[in-house]
């Protein structure tokens, strides 16, 4: 049905969006970028994600935290900010 058919607009969107976000991860530093994309994006269990990054399960959560706290900054700056108000 044509209601399925992503519009162009909103691919646009989407695809600016991704970049945004990819460009916002990349200003995380390391060890939280690594445990944000691990157990959020590529849906690892927290215990695997501990083994993979050498942490306990506290200091992983505070590295999750953290770089939530910076991502979401960095996509309020980049992605939600109202025209003209970005920041940069």
């Amino acid at each position: 049905p044509r209601s399925w058919v992503p519009q162009p607009e909103a691919l646009l969107q989407e695809r600016e969006f991704s970049a945004i976000l990819e460009g916002c991860l990349e200003t995380l530093p390391a060890r939280q970028r690594e445990a944000l994309v691990l157990l959020t994006l590529q849906e690892q269990e927290s215990e695997d994600v501990c083994k993979v990054l050498g942490v306990a399960a506290t200091n992983l959560w505070v590295l999750v935290h953290r770089g939530r706290v910076r991502l979401r900054a960095c996509l309020e700056t980049r992605w939600f900010a109202p025209e003209g108000e970005s920041g940069e």
